[in-house]
């Protein structure tokens, strides 16, 4: 997941809220994990309940893009083919090298350590941080929210050289509109029914790019529009009321509508929440953030070892522990990594992006 920032936008709240949307999908791919151990856990299974039943993952994932999108349209300064070429190798210098050091790890955490196997051909399509494009599976399954941050890129270098990325309308039109889409899509998909974009596009990946371009019309300071005030008020309030209406009509899969009309919506609030409270003060959450990134991808290294060893006779301890200490274990061992790799990899990567690129507009 992308976590990077332009020196206009190094604040301490969007570090915060990185850090959260990372221990929320952590959280629940930990208890998802280690629940399965239920009658050695007995009643300890109350935090996969929490997690679950209001999906931490898709939230802290609506929370990444948000941020994501009021932070990353601001690289493209520079007009034209230049401009964009000047970011995509500022992504690229910003985003694979961490990426391409947690493929092996992943491989075998995922694949190797459990005598499953996975190809040479699926280890090199990996490398290109798109594998599920070219038909092979990811090494780690964090990986798809990486093709929905280029999809992303790929709509704002669109937008950057028709020369209307930094039009506040147009982000509001495209919020709006990808708003309405996934609505109505999602509410079809829950209903098993067909709707008129069937085949073409999955309601979610619309959900997603309304969510960056959110994030984006946030970043252009503009001042709320009619448009904007409905997008969030029918994202944090009309959404959850119609999840609810449609969870007691037949047909409907009520525990998934009751998810999706949660996650997004409290996904949107805990970004305008953090960004009007947490304010500019460093904090831990805020170093975490800066760290993030390392934090998303390792952390499923660290749960499919633990859960290995959970498996052998020796890991009899693991089995029985209450599940908020198999989260406090996953964090603390990923946080490790993801401070290593931040350290030694990250930040090197970045400091020779700018010596190829001269001095940095936003890496």
């Amino acid at each position: 997941m992308n976590t990077v920032s332009s020196p206009a936008v190094r604040r301490p709240e969007l570090d915060a809220l990185r850090a959260i949307a990372a221990l929320l999908v952590l959280c629940m791919h930990t208890t998802e994990a280690f629940v399965r151990y239920p009658l050695a856990r007995g009643a300890e299974t109350w935090l996969y309940t929490l997690s679950s039943g209001l999906d931490f993952g898709r939230m802290g994932v609506v929370l990444f893009f948000v941020v994501s999108g009021y932070v990353v349209p601001r690289s493209l300064r520079r007009d034209g083919l230049r401009g964009a070429g000047r970011f995509l190798a500022q992504r690229v210098v910003r985003l694979y090298p961490a990426f391409w050091l947690s493929i092996l790890p992943g491989a075998w955490s995922a694949f190797w350590l459990w005598g499953r196997p996975f190809s040479a051909r699926e280890l090199w399509l990996n490398a290109t941080m798109l594998p599920q494009t070219f038909g092979a599976r990811p090494a780690l399954w964090p990986y798809w929210t990486l093709r929905v941050e280029w999809i992303f890129y790929a709509l704002c270098i669109l937008l950057h050289v028709c020369g209307l990325l930094q039009s506040a309308r147009i982000r509001v039109a495209i919020v709006v509109l990808c708003g309405l889409l996934f609505v109505h899509g999602s509410m079809y998909e829950v209903m098993a029914s067909r709707w008129f974009l069937q085949g073409l596009v999955r309601p979610h990946m619309l959900g997603f790019v309304s969510l960056f371009f959110y994030g984006a019309w946030a970043a252009s300071g503009a001042k709320p529009s009619p448009a904007a005030r409905i997008y969030v008020f029918s994202m944090c309030v009309t959404l959850p009321l119609i999840g609810l209406w449609m969870s007691i009509q037949t047909g409907a899969d009520r525990i998934e509508l009751l998810k999706l009309c949660v996650a997004y919506p409290t996904g949107v609030a805990l970004f305008l929440g953090g960004m009007r409270w947490l304010g500019q003060r460093k904090t831990w959450l805020s170093w975490l953030g800066v760290r993030s990134y390392g934090l998303y991808l390792f952390h499923a290294v660290v749960l499919n070892v633990l859960l290995w060893c959970a498996e052998q006779p020796f890991g009899a301890t693991l089995r029985t522990w209450p599940l908020a200490l198999d989260v406090a274990l996953v964090a603390l061992v990923a946080t490790a990594l993801a401070h290593l790799t931040h350290k030694y990899v990250e930040l090197p990567g970045v400091a020779l992006g700018r010596r190829w690129l001269g001095p940095p507009s936003a890496l």
